[in-house]
């Protein structure tokens, strides 16, 4: 997966192998993830108790801040885009006023609130860390 690292045009892709040998710890990734199997069968899970069955050359996408984890005999390739929270991010969600009101809405938003187009992602941030068991800032 190296050379997916420091590429001129996508600084930011991360690649990594992962065994899968049994059932694993949970995973919450801060951005969206995606995981090819190159062999065996492995089982995607989440904590609410679905699951599914992958084999080789299938595919899973993750959205950020969903647990999950992978239980079976299998390889994988995770792919990662590089995202990150910045410490202006931790400012601006810490600096919300009705946070549960803003949450609520802000779960499944795919709309602009009217006055920045990406307003709506932002708080998602504070409820994906709840989700994955983190407390918000």
């Amino acid at each position: 997966m190296a050379p997916l690292a420091g590429t001129a045009h996508l600084p930011d892709l991360t690649g990594l192998y992962l065994r899968v040998n049994g059932r694993g710890e949970a995973l919450c990734e801060l951005g969206d993830t995606h995981y090819l199997v190159r062999g065996g069968e492995v089982t995607l899970w989440w904590r609410d108790g679905r699951e599914v069955v992958l084999r080789e050359d299938d595919s899973a996408w993750v959205a950020p801040f969903v647990a999950h984890g992978w239980s079976g005999d299998g390889e994988l390739v995770k792919l990662g885009s590089g995202r990150h929270l910045s410490y202006v991010d931790v400012i601006e969600l810490s600096s919300t006023f009705g946070a549960a009101e803003v949450l609520r809405r802000a779960r499944r938003d795919r709309l602009g609130w009217g006055y920045d187009a990406g307003a709506g992602a932002v708080m998602r941030v504070v409820y994906g860390m709840a989700l994955c068991g983190r407390p918000p800032p």
